[in-house]
This record gives C-alpha cells, sequence and structure tokens, in this order.
C-alpha cells in the first residue's frame, strides 16, 4: 500500500508542476498575511481570501490549483501535506508587489 500512496504522491507534484512561481518578500513568509489567507482558505473553501493578493488574470490558474488542493483535503494528510505546501509557495509566487505594500501600510 505504500508504494501506491508514494506513486499517487509523486503524480500528484507531477500534475502540479505546471503552475510554480519565485517566492516574494515577508508576505509570502508562512507567518506572513498572504499564507495566513490561504490557510484559511483552504480550512472554509473560500478562495475569494486570496483573490486580494494577485492580479485579475492569475484568478482562473490559483482557482484551478486551490480546487485541486481543496479536492484532497480528506484524504492521505502526508499528500495532502505536500499539495497544499505546493499551493502556498504557487500562490507566493503570484503576489502583486503593489497590492504587497498597499496592504501592508
Amino acid at each position: 500500500m505504500k508504494k501506491k500512496t508514494r506513486i499517487f504522491a509523486i503524480l500528484v507534484v507531477i500534475m502540479f508542476t505546471g503552475i510554480s512561481g519565485t517566492l516574494y518578500a515577508h508576505c509570502d513568509s508562512y507567518d506572513g498575511p498572504v499564507i495566513k489567507d490561504a490557510v484559511k482558505a483552504l480550512e472554509t473553501n473560500n478562495v475569494n481570501l486570496v483573490f486580494k493578493w494577485i492580479d485579475q488574470k492569475d484568478e482562473p490558474e490559483i482557482v484551478d490549483l486551490f480546487n485541486k488542493t481543496y479536492a484532497l483535503k480528506s484524504g492521505d494528510q502526508e499528500i495532502y501535506a505536500i499539495v497544499e505546501k505546493h499551493f502556498l509557495e504557487t500562490l507566493s509566487g503570484f503576489i502583486v508587489p503593489a497590492k504587497e505594500n498597499h496592504l501592508q501600510d
């Protein structure tokens, strides 16, 4: 069974590798406001909580990744942890600096 779980985890990671970005400043650190909003979004199944951090043109890509991540929430927790981290890191790559600076004031 462990072999199937590993294969599934690898497939999930491969599925998500097409959408990665670079990390940006404090707002995307794990104690920053972007990640806090993203975790709350996943807890409440409300992707709208992260839209204030990204450009409107990027919303469809984030929604797609959010939905894939949320769908795995009730499954294997090891796999979910990997997928959740990928979602958080990807979201961090989409942060719009102007929005980050404005919201920190």
